[in-house]
């Protein structure tokens, strides 16, 4: 917890118009990282964890009364996810019992964006009605934009005239 006020703290200090949101840790899935262990190092595989969910857990609580203590948004992971999809199904978002797969990743772009729009409305980017996509442009945002968007880019070998030179006041 020391640390991680720590860290919340100089990152406040340096950037003081930034806007923060602690993210805690995923749970870990035992069976999937003992396999994941003997797949990946088949002569070495201990069959002991180096991670477990109770010690995910005790981390991502950590992070919630942190979050609570500085008057931060949280995005609690560990829980959610289990929320989300209960036992077992869960076990989908993670691709080695720790680290995030495909459908994981997914999951906690998804609930960042939502918490981003709940939080910090100012910064929130909405899809192309069109598309259902950020990343192009008839994405909409409050954020000032400096450059052009990839789509808008006909020649990547004459480009340059496409980025504003805004003045700062």
């Amino acid at each position: 917890r020391r640390n991680l006020k720590s860290i919340l703290h100089i990152g406040q200090q340096h950037y003081p118009f930034a806007k923060f949101i602690l993210v805690a840790p995923p749970p870990v899935h035992h069976e999937g990282r003992l396999k994941y262990q003997k797949e990946r190092y088949p002569n070495q595989a201990t069959g002991e964890l180096e991670r477990t969910l109770e010690l995910s857990g005790t981390y991502a609580h950590a992070v919630t009364q942190v979050a609570e203590e500085a008057g931060v948004p949280c995005f609690n992971v560990w829980q959610e996810m289990q929320d989300n999809a209960p036992e077992p199904m869960w076990h989908a978002y993670l691709s080695d019992g720790l680290h995030l797969s495909p459908s994981g990743n997914e999951f906690v772009g998804q609930r960042l964006v939502e918490i981003i729009q709940q939080y910090y409305p100012e910064l929130a980017v909405h899809p192309c009605s069109h598309t259902g996509l950020y990343g192009n442009s008839n994405a909409q945002s409050n954020i000032p934009q400096h450059g052009p968007w990839h789509d808008e880019i006909l020649d990547p070998q004459n480009y340059c005239h496409l980025f504003k030179k805004e003045e700062i006041n």
